[in-house]
């Protein structure tokens, strides 16, 4: 007994139907970013944190900074926030 989904399946594995079109992980990660306004939040999230994340970085690096807000804020809040992007992505 055969379904649509088994036909010409030459490989093996679950084949979605004609229909449903086949998209690869990267597909579906940018699908589900641009499919509502949420996502494109946690995408702006994510950008605004690593880019922050790498100015601090530079900024530690180069000692300008001696103040232990700034690291906290750079080491520990903005993952958090890089994070919290990530999560909300999919929603």
């Amino acid at each position: 007994m055969t379904s649509q989904t088994d036909e010409n399946n030459n490989n093996g594995g679950i084949v979605p139907p004609p229909d449903i079109p086949a998209r690869g992980l990267w597909e579906n990660c940018l699908y589900g970013m641009w499919r509502t306004p949420l996502g494109l939040v946690g995408l702006a999230m994510i950008t605004i944190s690593v880019v922050l994340m790498m100015v601090g970085l530079a900024i530690d690096m180069l000692g300008l900074v001696q103040n232990a807000y700034f690291a906290a804020f750079c080491y520990m809040v903005l993952p958090m926030f890089m994070v919290l992007g990530l999560l909300i992505i999919p929603l």
